[in-house]
């Protein structure tokens, strides 16, 4: 106002001396002046007598602003503009929004409407009257006429916005951004300050980051915010550094000192008061009581009592705080007398002298003996406990731990005829939050609820029930409760939509997430990054985008959202994520040592080990050496095991000592590589290290026994399992009968089983017995395990259903798989989906009802459909539909080699060489390569696998000698197997004998006793050839076999096959 003041627009001082105006110039509303009776200008003017307010608010606004465009003279201009000044003064200071907006009616609709010196008063004045909407109306009004906003203007704008979110101040420094305007320092200063006291603390060090580039000087107005900004997110030691080498004012030094103690480090804050001290700032009462309460939270109490004694010697009028604090440490160094003369010589009327008792009571809560002193003293003052008093007694129990007595208080309030209140039962309900008896927290709200109808809208109890169940794995029943809330339109806090949005989140409804957030016109960072997070992890690319988009624009995006944004972008879209990675290394938020990992992510994804390497190197250098988060991700991202390797060994040489977590990652990526015998070592290694495997690791282990098919290991793991004492929760147990059944133990399986009690089996546990029996061609079994399901009363899952299905397809099964595939929704209401068509198609395909496949294929199509029709084609022998498929597939989904090997046997099959031929040079021309066959074989000196053609000079002679002892019971080579040209039958033996699955079964020979059971498992389907080899082997050597190929187990016995040729 000062400014506007002293400013008056250029129009209003054109040359007034050469004519005396008619009506002399007046600044006041409540000055006299003269006027023309026959005048319209005098009519008007002679309004102004009275107050302003009281005149205006009986006029219409319409009246006002033609009065204003009627106005001729310079004078009267003068006048009109000098009583609207003093106008908006005047309702600034009184926060009158509603006249307020009515003089912006004014001012925007006159002859006013481009001055920018009032047009600045009333953005000043809307501003105090906290009326954002207002003040961006006006911003509009003023776009539309054209009006360049001035710094002064922009400050005052953005200054109101700071009164709300940090997003609005975010959006209008955007606003600003947009004009173009070169952004001067103290327009900086305004933004960081406003950004800060709306709470924007991350997005405040962000626009440092971002004067820092503009090569803007921080003054110390700057710097101040900036410690304030950094202790507020808990980045207390660069807070420190930045305070030691400035001198902050003294509210700066209380905010830091007051986060230091806030976050558990009383030291550090009387250390920093100390180094205060020390420069010769004199603290004020503010920093005294931060001092004094960092000491009460001392576990050194002489160094509680010395920081007293220091205060008192100051001699300082006592404050009601400073006493509070006083006698606080006094009762908690066990010198309560001194703490009651404190208090009753402080001379403090009855209120601020029980507040300091409530005080006192809150350091004695938790001994009964001193509580009971407490209220004893309040007693002999001639006070009485009050609500508070009672209220502080509860929470001291509850924070000591001492929970039931924390309750019990509700009892010893009703004997002093204290009822207990809202905060009271609310206490309550925490309390039993705290013990972990959520049950009896629900209980105690609902209880109270009857008692305080008010209760119920309390959103902040509700928020913490909820929070208790999602963090106790109860999402259902926070799910319930929060639904529950929503219908009893209990008030929502940013809180409650963070909460319900998680709820969306884990109800796969991220679309639904997203419009709810911006139908609440929320702007709650933390929400709309759980929503980015999801998109990330769904695949959804547009989305992803969008929602980033929309959060750059509207939200102070931090790198924790860049990294999530990039993390989703480098699976989906490597192009998209490496224009998007130099977006961000230009920004102001360039990666740091906390968000690296998302960068290593990239280029490990793109196999830039040189850049990887630079990279490791610069973080080395800068300090912010490489840790074990930084290597788990380049571990995770490798693609064979030579890299894992490299990785883990490069982080022991940093020195890193790895945690379990890393050892979970390692073993997990080892097995995802097929790598088995090193997981398993590496498990060792770490149990060599000091290290225990939690029910992580053992999940991993479980499911790399299950994928080598290692029986004896299986055996040895689970005792593992038991003896170290782990709980076997519903996951573990599950995963344990699981691998026992993958590795052609069904009776261990099955045993296990039956040691759960019925009232703890769940849908998961019933949907692995039907998988693992149907994998072996048990179909009654399978079948007794679904409906023993169905009775249970769980619902099926749509895995329960593949599960039968998949036992149905491997027996044969059709008319029992075609009548729960035709009830999937009506009665197990499950909706198909691709899996489910797909497995129908397996049904129909190894059956041989190729036309009942294909019909599938075109009502449902599918990519994994298609490519199960072409295989039962092959196995069928239907050369025609197989080709005209092929022909198809080749347009769809021209890059996958599985498709080409599946009609190049098929050609192979009937003599086609020609075909096969070009089959491969297709494949060459495309870069496609066959998925190689890979197979594991346990034997006493552990899990070893064999690729094609890897025999060894004893595995070669063994395999010689065993084809031919079978060769002389009747083998013969599938020539339909054989994939090249072959000269005699001999060398189609020993082409065929070059199949991984046949160099297993050799080494098995060579590593096992005659009475072992040779366990076997392949990544592939094993050919037809294979498979009879297997079995001749069983008759002539009378050992039983098992084999898992991709598709199912066979057991070899005797010359028999447990698939019954099925497969």
């Amino acid at each position: 106002f000062d400014l506007q003041e002293r400013t008056v627009d250029r129009f209003m001082f054109f040359n007034l001396s050469a004519k005396k105006p008619s009506v002399p110039p007046v600044s006041r509303a409540n000055r006299k002046i003269g006027s023309r009776s026959n005048s319209n200008d005098g009519r008007t003017l002679r309004s102004f007598s009275q107050s302003v307010q009281n005149t205006w608010r009986n006029k219409d606004v319409n009246t006002i602003i033609a009065d204003i465009k009627s106005s001729s003279t310079p004078a009267h201009i003068a006048k009109w503009r000098g009583e609207i000044s003093s106008a908006l003064k005047e309702c600034g200071t009184k926060n009158d929004l509603q006249f307020g907006r009515m003089l912006a009616t004014i001012v925007t609709e006159s002859r006013f409407q481009h001055d920018l010196v009032l047009l600045t008063s009333v953005l000043t004045t809307l501003s105090h009257c906290n009326s954002l909407r207002d003040v961006e109306r006006v911003l509009h009004k003023m776009e539309e006429n054209q009006i360049r906003l001035d710094q002064f203007a922009w400050r005052v704008a953005i200054g109101a916005a700071g009164r709300f979110k940090p997003e609005n101040v975010a959006n209008m420094v955007n606003r600003m951004k947009r004009t173009g305007q070169p952004v001067a320092q103290s327009t900086w200063n305004t933004i960081l300050q406003a950004m800060y006291k709306s709470g924007g603390s991350l997005a405040t060090l962000n626009y440092i980051e971002e004067m820092k580039q503009a090569k803007v000087p921080l003054d110390q107005f700057a710097k101040d915010i900036n410690i304030s900004a950094l202790s507020q997110l808990n980045r207390l030691d660069d807070a420190i550094n930045l305070a030691k080498s400035c001198r902050p004012n003294q509210h700066t030094w209380a905010t830091l000192c007051n986060s230091l103690q806030k976050h558990g480090r009383p030291e550090d804050a009387l250390d920093l008061f100390s180094h205060l001290r020390s420069q010769r700032v004199s603290p004020d009462d503010a920093l005294w009581n931060v001092a004094l309460m960092s000491a009460s939270e001392l576990k050194d109490g002489n160094r509680s009592l010395a920081i007293l004694e220091e205060y008192a010697n100051q001699r300082r009028p006592p404050n009601p705080r400073s006493i509070q604090l006083m006698a606080k440490i006094l009762a908690q160094n066990d010198q309560f007398d001194r703490a009651s003369n404190l208090i009753s010589s402080s001379g403090f009327a009855s209120a601020d002298l029980l507040r300091c008792w409530n005080v006192v009571m809150g350091a004695c809560a938790s001994e009964s003996e001193k509580s009971q002193r407490v209220i004893q003293s309040i007693q002999a003052a001639g006070l009485t406990p009050d609500i508070f008093t009672w209220n502080t007694l509860m929470v001291g129990l509850k924070n000591a731990g001492k929970f039931s007595e924390s309750i019990a208080v509700l009892d010893s309030m009703a004997s002093a005829g204290i009822v207990p209140d809202e905060r009271s039962h609310a206490i309550v309900v925490d309390t039993y939050v705290k013990m972990g008896d959520l049950d009896g927290a629900i209980a105690s709200f609902r209880e109270t609820a009857k008692k305080y109808p008010a209760i119920q809208n309390n959103t902040i109890l509700w928020n913490l029930l909820i929070t208790a169940l999602s963090g106790s794995n109860r999402q259902n029943d926070a799910d319930e409760l929060l639904l529950e809330m929503k219908s009893k339109n209990v008030p929502f806090t940013e809180v409650t939509h963070y909460l319900w949005t998680q709820h969306l989140i884990q109800g796969k409804h991220l679309m639904e997430a997203a419009d709810y957030l911006r139908d609440q016109k929320s702007f709650n960072l933390r929400a709309w990054t759980a929503v980015l997070d999801g998109f990330a992890k769904s695949a959804s690319l547009d989305e992803l985008n969008s929602t980033f988009e929309f959060m750059k624009r509207n939200l102070p995006i931090d790198q924790h959202v860049w990294a999530i944004f990039l993390s989703g972008l480098a699976t989906q879209n490597r192009e998209m994520a490496r224009k998007a990675l130099q977006e961000w290394n230009e920004s102001p938020l360039k990666p740091n040592a906390h968000t690296y990992s998302v960068v290593l992510q990239i280029l490990m994804l793109d196999q830039k080990l040189e850049e990887i390497s630079d990279l490791l190197n610069r973080m080395r250098q800068s300090g912010d050496s490489p840790t074990e988060i930084h290597y788990s991700v380049l571990i995770r991202e490798s693609s064979t095991v030579d890299q894992v390797m490299s990785f883990w060994n490069q982080l022991l040489a940093d020195g890193i000592q790895p945690t379990i977590v890393a050892y979970n990652t390692l073993i997990s990526k080892l097995v995802d590589l097929d790598d088995f015998s090193t997981a398993f070592a590496m498990n060792d290694h770490l149990t060599s290290s000091g290290l225990l495997p939690n029910r992580e690791t053992w999940l991993i282990l479980t499911r790399a026994c299950k994928l080598a098919v290692v029986p004896l290991q299986a055996k040895r793991l689970h005792q593992m399992i038991v003896a170290s004492g782990i709980e076997l929760d519903a996951a573990l147990s599950t995963a344990i009968i699981d691998m026992h059944g993958r590795c052609g133990s069904l009776s261990e399986a099955e045993n296990l089983f039956h040691l759960v009690p019925p009232h703890f089996r769940d849908a998961i546990l019933y949907t692995v017995m039907i998988s693992i029996n149907g994998n072996h061609g048990q179909i009654d079994k399978a079948m007794h395990y679904f409906h023993q399901l169905q009775e249970s009363g769980l619902r099926c899952l749509p895995e329960s259903i593949a599960a039968i299905l998949n036992a149905c397809s491997h027996a044969g099964a059709v008319a029992q798989a075609e009548e729960i595939y035709h009830k999937m929704e009506s009665e197990f209401n499950v909706s198909p989906s691709d899996i489910h068509h797909t497995i129908m198609v397996d049904v129909y395909g190894r059956c041989g009802q190729l036309d009942a496949a294909e019909e599938i294929v075109t009502l449902h199509p599918s990519p994994i459909a298609l490519e199960t029709l072409l295989g039962a084609c092959a196995i069928q022998g239907d050369r025609v539909r197989a080709e005209r498929l092929f022909a198809k597939m080749q347009m769809q989904n021209p890059d996958d080699p599985s498709n080409y090997v599946l009609i190049s046997n098929l050609r192979a099959k009937d003599q086609d060489r020609d075909g096969v031929n070009r089959i491969r040079k297709l494949m060459k021309d495309k870069g496609l390569k066959k998925i190689p066959g890979i197979s594991w074989m346990e034997g006493r000196s552990g899990i070893k696998s064999y690729k094609v053609g890897e025999h060894t000079p004893d595995t070669l002679a063994k395999f010689n000698e065993i084809a031919a002892t079978v060769t002389k019971l009747g083998f013969r080579p599938n020539h339909a197997c054989i994939t090249k040209d072959c000269a005699s039958i001999e060398e189609e033996v020993r082409h065929l004998g070059e199949h991984s699955e046949k160099i297993a079964l050799c080494q098995a020979f060579l590593d096992t006793e005659p009475s072992d059971v040779i366990s076997i498992s392949k990544n592939l389907r094993s050919c037809q050839d294979c498979h009879e080899f297997m079995k001749y082997v069983s008759l002539a050597y009378h050992r039983e076999i098992r084999m898992r190929d991709a598709s199912r187990f066979h057991v070899f016995v005797n010359g028999n096959c447990s698939c019954k040729d099925h497969f």
